[in-house]
């Protein structure tokens, strides 16, 4: 059978950029014997940014210095700047480093963008037509198509990284998750950094040889393939979940028809005493969404800072670090817990692994965590359990994916049974605090969401 996800990554510390880039792309051409190359994920240390630049059209000029400008042969590259980058396990930290990943993804239509405002990006018509054809569900919840069979194999997976001043990125996140409800969606918040001649404290995005400091870029792929999401928080649950019931913009004044200060300061003071000494911050989770059960885990939520401020009128409130917080929005307070990340990273990978085909080599992982984990501390999940696959990313200021309930909403196109399931990747969120992980592979080696 031909390779469909092929990947291969390599990472490099050398402190010249140039040689750093000739080092990791020699090791995946030689790693992937001769077959072309698609898609690259290249990502650049901070430390680098003298030259930040010049990193992808240094990487392009040492793969693909005999293939044409514009030709469909050259790939795809998307990145950008990172505190740390990591490859098979290895990350480098508070130091030049560069990490590469590359893969041959024959039969995948690979679509790159770069925006500046939080619209959809600018496709041509018979593109978005493409994309928004997906496969229906039937009564008996198997699969079918109202085209051909191969149109029903055909899936859709987005990779997306922003700058750090992209404020309205989670606006992005949200209308790109309504036009194409169900597609996994991965990535996170670069480094900020000045880079080139620039003063400013902008990040640096990579989307094929050009580079910008503002934004975001990514790349919707579109194929026989498969993206599986693993979504590992760093804080856990405390309490029940309540309900905003008074809010304006991003200030909460009462919970459950309750003042901030009767709901949110009584269930802080019931928490055992080392649990009041973590940090502690709020779980916002959709006024829609089916997460909202007394029940839901910390991953139905998305993490955000949280202070308790006194008013004018003697009255505290709760400041959410969020643009808004709608009156009906479900939370539950989070306690930061390095431990606990590390524990379910550990548990979601070793049960990945027990169903997956650790050495077929059309598996490859993206991992994204937060910069606020001490991921380099203990070794890398996924490098453990599968050690055989390749895997790259870095270190975030936010991972996106998304939380494992959708908004009752976007269930029109059929896919309910995938949500029951616990394969329905959710609508796209801006994640604080988090571990990201995104396997790629041939959707005839996805694992039964029976196991």
């Amino acid at each position: 059978m031909c390779l469909l996800v092929d990947e291969r990554s390599s990472c490099s510390s050398d402190g010249n950029l140039y040689r750093a880039i000739d080092e990791v792309a020699e090791a995946v051409k030689q790693q992937l014997q001769g077959r072309r190359i698609d898609f690259c994920q290249l990502f650049v240390s901070t430390a680098h940014k003298s030259n930040l630049g010049h990193a992808p059209a240094c990487l392009q000029d040492k793969l693909f210095k005999d293939v044409a400008e514009g030709s469909r042969s050259r790939p795809v590259i998307l990145g950008g700047a990172l505190q740390s980058v990591s490859a098979n396990g290895r990350m480098i930290s508070n130091g030049p480093g560069v990490s590469l990943l590359a893969a041959s993804l024959p039969g995948v239509q690979l679509l790159p963008f770069h925006v500046k405002e939080p619209a959809l990006p600018s496709f041509t018509a018979e593109q978005w037509k493409e994309l928004l054809q997906r496969p229906s569900t039937s009564t008996d919840g198997s699969s079918s198509s109202s085209s051909s069979s191969s149109d029903a194999q055909q899936q859709n997976a987005a990779i997306l990284l922003s700058s750090p001043h992209f404020v309205d990125v989670e606006k992005f996140l949200l209308r790109l998750s309504a036009a194409l409800p169900g597609m996994p969606m991965v990535g996170g918040v670069t480094e900020r950094g000045a880079w080139v001649e620039s003063e400013h404290d902008f990040g640096a995005l990579f989307c094929n040889q050009d580079v910008y400091a503002g934004g975001a870029v990514g790349c919707i792929m579109r194929g026989p393939l498969s993206m599986q999401q693993v979504l590992v928080p760093g804080c856990r649950t405390a309490g029940a979940v309540m309900t905003v019931t008074e809010a304006a913009g991003n200030v909460i004044f009462a919970l459950d028809d309750r003042p901030v200060h009767d709901s949110f300061v009584t269930l802080v003071h019931s928490l055992p005493q080392q649990d009041q000494k973590r940090e502690l911050l709020l779980g916002l989770c959709d006024p829609g969404a089916a997460a909202a059960a007394g029940h839901a885990g910390s991953r139905d939520f998305v993490a955000r800072r949280v202070s308790l401020m006194p008013t004018a009128y003697s009255r505290p409130v709760l400041v959410v670090a969020t643009h808004e917080v709608p009156v009906g929005t479900r939370v539950r307070l989070l306690m930061r817990d390095n431990a606990f990340n590390q524990q379910q990273q550990q548990a979601e990978f070793a049960a990945l692994a027990a169903r997956l085909p650790a050495a077929d080599s059309r598996l490859g992982v993206l991992s994204y965590g937060c910069v606020a984990l001490p991921l380099e501390e203990q070794p890398d999940a996924a490098a453990c359990f599968l050690p055989q696959v390749p895997s790259a990313g870095g270190r975030m200021q936010g991972e996106f994916a998304g939380t494992l309930q959708p908004p009752a909403a976007v269930l029109q196109d059929g896919s309910a049974a995938a949500a029951a399931a616990g394969a329905w990747p959710g609508v796209a969120q801006l994640h604080s605090f988090a571990a990201s992980y995104a396997i790629l592979q041939h959707s005839s080696t996805a694992p039964s969401s029976e196991m």
